[in-house]
Protein backbone atom coordinates (compact mmCIF):
# COMPACT_ATOMS: atom_id res chain seq x y z
CA UNK A 1 0.00 0.00 0.00
CA UNK A 2 2.78 2.68 1.08
CA UNK A 3 4.45 1.82 -2.31
CA UNK A 4 1.58 2.20 -4.38
CA UNK A 5 0.96 5.66 -2.52
CA UNK A 6 4.68 6.53 -3.67
CA UNK A 7 4.39 5.99 -7.03
CA UNK A 8 0.49 8.00 -6.86
CA UNK A 9 3.03 10.72 -5.53
CA UNK A 10 5.75 10.68 -8.33
CA UNK A 11 3.29 10.10 -11.13
CA UNK A 12 1.54 13.23 -10.00
CA UNK A 13 5.00 15.23 -9.32
CA UNK A 14 6.34 14.59 -12.72
CA UNK A 15 2.84 15.01 -14.72
CA UNK A 16 2.64 18.36 -12.44
CA UNK A 17 6.48 19.11 -13.72
CA UNK A 18 5.35 18.22 -17.23
CA UNK A 19 2.40 20.44 -17.67
CA UNK A 20 4.32 23.86 -17.04
CA UNK A 21 3.22 25.29 -20.21
CA UNK A 22 -0.56 25.23 -19.33
CA UNK A 23 -2.43 28.35 -18.45
CA UNK A 24 -3.17 27.74 -15.18
CA UNK A 25 -2.02 24.62 -14.07
CA UNK A 26 -2.63 22.27 -11.63
CA UNK A 27 -1.67 23.57 -8.55
CA UNK A 28 -3.85 26.79 -9.36
CA UNK A 29 -6.47 23.54 -9.84
CA UNK A 30 -6.04 22.24 -6.70
CA UNK A 31 -6.43 25.76 -4.85
CA UNK A 32 -9.14 26.57 -6.52
CA UNK A 33 -10.93 22.88 -5.88
CA UNK A 34 -10.21 23.48 -2.45
CA UNK A 35 -11.30 26.72 -1.85
CA UNK A 36 -14.55 25.82 -3.43
CA UNK A 37 -14.90 22.78 -0.97
CA UNK A 38 -13.88 25.24 2.26
CA UNK A 39 -16.34 28.38 1.49
CA UNK A 40 -19.31 26.29 0.22
CA UNK A 41 -21.22 26.64 3.26
CA UNK A 42 -21.59 30.49 2.37
CA UNK A 43 -23.55 30.26 -0.34
CA UNK A 44 -26.24 29.63 1.92
CA UNK A 45 -26.23 33.00 3.77
CA UNK A 46 -25.20 34.79 0.04
CA UNK A 47 -28.20 33.39 -1.34
CA UNK A 48 -30.32 34.13 1.94
CA UNK A 49 -29.74 37.90 1.80
CA UNK A 50 -29.36 38.22 -1.81
CA UNK A 51 -33.16 36.79 -1.84
CA UNK A 52 -33.96 39.20 0.69
CA UNK A 53 -32.85 42.39 -0.92
CA UNK A 54 -34.31 41.46 -4.26
CA UNK A 55 -37.73 40.17 -3.33
CA UNK A 56 -38.48 40.89 0.76
CA UNK A 57 -38.59 38.43 3.17
CA UNK A 58 -41.72 36.72 1.87
CA UNK A 59 -38.90 34.99 -0.59
CA UNK A 60 -36.64 33.68 1.72
CA UNK A 61 -37.10 30.12 1.11
CA UNK A 62 -36.50 30.47 -2.61
CA UNK A 63 -32.95 31.92 -1.33
CA UNK A 64 -32.45 29.14 1.26
CA UNK A 65 -32.93 26.75 -1.59
CA UNK A 66 -30.43 28.13 -4.06
CA UNK A 67 -28.12 29.12 -1.59
CA UNK A 68 -28.27 25.07 -0.38
CA UNK A 69 -28.18 24.07 -4.45
CA UNK A 70 -25.22 26.25 -5.27
CA UNK A 71 -23.43 24.88 -2.09
CA UNK A 72 -23.97 21.28 -3.15
CA UNK A 73 -22.93 22.17 -6.96
CA UNK A 74 -19.74 24.25 -5.61
CA UNK A 75 -19.10 21.07 -2.75
CA UNK A 76 -19.13 18.66 -6.20
CA UNK A 77 -16.94 20.79 -8.24
CA UNK A 78 -14.81 21.52 -5.63
CA UNK A 79 -14.11 17.71 -4.77
CA UNK A 80 -13.88 16.77 -8.69
CA UNK A 81 -11.41 19.51 -9.07
CA UNK A 82 -9.52 18.24 -5.86
CA UNK A 83 -9.42 14.57 -7.24
CA UNK A 84 -8.28 15.41 -10.92
CA UNK A 85 -5.93 18.26 -10.26
CA UNK A 86 -2.90 16.36 -12.13
CA UNK A 87 -4.86 15.51 -15.01
CA UNK A 88 -6.08 18.55 -17.29
CA UNK A 89 -9.96 17.35 -17.52
CA UNK A 90 -12.02 18.73 -18.62
CA UNK A 91 -9.66 20.67 -21.03
CA UNK A 92 -6.13 20.79 -22.19
CA UNK A 93 -5.64 24.14 -19.89
CA UNK A 94 -7.02 23.49 -16.55
CA UNK A 95 -9.68 25.65 -16.90
CA UNK A 96 -12.46 25.66 -13.74
CA UNK A 97 -14.96 23.67 -13.92
CA UNK A 98 -17.38 26.50 -12.30
CA UNK A 99 -16.61 29.93 -14.10
CA UNK A 100 -19.52 32.33 -12.82
CA UNK A 101 -17.76 32.77 -10.49
CA UNK A 102 -14.80 30.81 -10.21
CA UNK A 103 -14.17 31.44 -6.43
CA UNK A 104 -17.02 32.45 -3.98
CA UNK A 105 -15.56 35.11 -3.25
CA UNK A 106 -15.49 36.10 -7.38
CA UNK A 107 -19.53 36.50 -6.95
CA UNK A 108 -19.50 39.05 -3.76
CA UNK A 109 -21.17 42.38 -5.17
Amino acid sequence: MRKLFVIGLITAAILNLASSGYCDGPAKKLGRGLANMLTCPLEIPHRLLGAHSREGVNDTLSGLAEGVSMMAIRLTVGAIEVVTFPLPFPSPKYEPLLKDPEFFFGGLK
